[in-house]
C-alpha cells in the first residue's frame, strides 16, 4: 500500500477498536444487571440473557476483524521492507512498521482487558451462586459449597431446595442459579476465544514470513531469469551483427571473384583479336604464292 493509503487503514483501524471497546463495557453493564437482579431475586429473564448473547457475539466477530486487520497491515510492511530493501529508502517502511506494532499492542491490550473482565465476572458469579446455596441450606459446609459451585450442576441446588424450610423464594433462587450457570459458561466460551484469538495472532504470524521467502525467492528467480534473457538477446545481437558483417564480406569476395572473371575474360578476348589480326595477312600472302 502506499504509505497515504496505509495510514488511512491505521486510523480506520483505531476507530474500529474504540467501538470494540465500549462493547466491551456494554457486556460489563449486562453482567452487572445479571448480578443485581439475582441478589434482589427477581431473576434475570430470558430477554437480557438473550441480549447478553447477542452482545457477546457481536464483541467476538469485532475482535476477529480487528485481529484480521492487524495482520493485513504487518503483511503490508513485510511487503515494503522487503522493496525497501531493494531500493534503499526505509523511511516508508520504518512509518509502517511503528503504526502497525502499535496497533498490535492495542489491540492486545483491549482483548486482555475483555478477558479482564470476564474472568472477574466469572468469579462474581461463582461467588453468588455460594451465597445462593448457602441460602437454600445453610448448614452445607464451605467444601460442599465449593463443591456444588464447581461441579455446574443445578441438581446439587435442586436437591438442596427440596430439604430447604425457605419455599418462598425456592422457585427464584432456582431460576437465578440456572441463569448464573449459563452466565458461567458463556464466559468460559468466550475465554476459550480469547486464547484462540492470541494464538491465531501468533500463528499467522510464522505462517507469514514463509509467504515472505517465496515471494523473495520468486522474485529473485526472475531476476535471474531476465539476466539470462539480457545474455541471450546480447548473444543474439552479437551472432546478428556477426552475420551481417560476414554477410558483407561474401558479398564483397563475390563481387572481386565476378571483376577478376570480367578481367581475366576481356584479357582473353583482347589477345585473341590481336592474334587473329597477326594471322589475317601471312594467310593472304601464301595464297598468292
Amino acid at each position: 500500500l502506499p504509505l497515504p493509503s496505509f495510514l488511512s487503514e491505521i486510523s480506520g483501524f483505531s476507530t474500529a477498536l474504540s467501538t470494540f471497546s465500549s462493547t466491551v463495557s456494554e457486556v460489563a453493564q449486562l453482567h452487572d444487571a445479571a448480578l443485581l437482579s439475582t441478589e434482589s431475586d427477581t431473576g434475570y429473564g430470558s430477554g437480557a440473557s438473550a441480549k447478553l448473547d447477542a452482545k457477546v457475539a457481536e464483541c467476538s466477530a469485532q475482535a476477529k476483524q480487528l485481529k484480521d486487520v492487524v495482520k493485513y497491515l504487518e503483511r503490508d510492511v513485510l511487503l515494503t521492507e522487503r522493496e525497501a530493501s531493494v531500493n534503499g529508502d526505509m523511511s516508508a517502511a520504518r512509518t509502517k512498521r511503528t503504526q502497525a506494532e502499535k496497533a498490535r499492542r492495542d489491540l492486545q491490550a483491549a482483548v486482555r482487558e475483555y478477558e479482564k473482565s470476564e474472568r472477574t465476572y466469572s468469579t462474581k458469579y461463582r461467588d453468588l451462586m455460594a451465597r445462593q446455596y448457602r441460602i437454600v441450606n445453610p448448614d452445607a459446609t464451605d467444601q460442599e459449597i465449593a463443591a456444588a459451585v464447581q461441579s455446574g450442576q443445578t441438581q446439587v441446588f435442586s436437591q438442596a431446595l427440596l430439604s430447604s424450610n425457605r419455599t418462598a423464594s425456592a422457585n427464584s433462587v432456582a431460576r437465578a442459579v440456572r441463569e448464573r450457570q449459563e452466565d458461567i459458561q458463556r464466559i468460559e466460551k468466550t475465554l476459550e476465544e480469547l486464547v484462540l484469538l492470541f494464538q491465531q495472532m501468533e500463528e499467522q504470524v510464522v505462517l507469514a514470513e514463509p509467504m515472505i521467502g517465496q515471494i523473495e525467492d520468486q522474485t529473485d528467480n526472475a531476476t535471474k531469469d531476465l539476466e539470462h534473457a539480457n545474455t541471450q538477446l546480447g548473444m543474439a545481437t552479437k551472432s546478428a551483427r556477426s552475420w551481417r558483417k560476414n554477410k558483407w564480406i561474401c558479398l564483397g569476395i563475390g563481387v572481386l571473384i565476378i571483376v577478376v572473371i570480367v578481367i581475366i575474360v576481356v584479357i582473353v578476348v583482347v589477345l585473341n583479336q590481336q592474334k587473329n589480326k597477326a594471322v589475317a595477312p601471312a594467310a593472304r600472302l601464301m595464297l598468292m604464292l
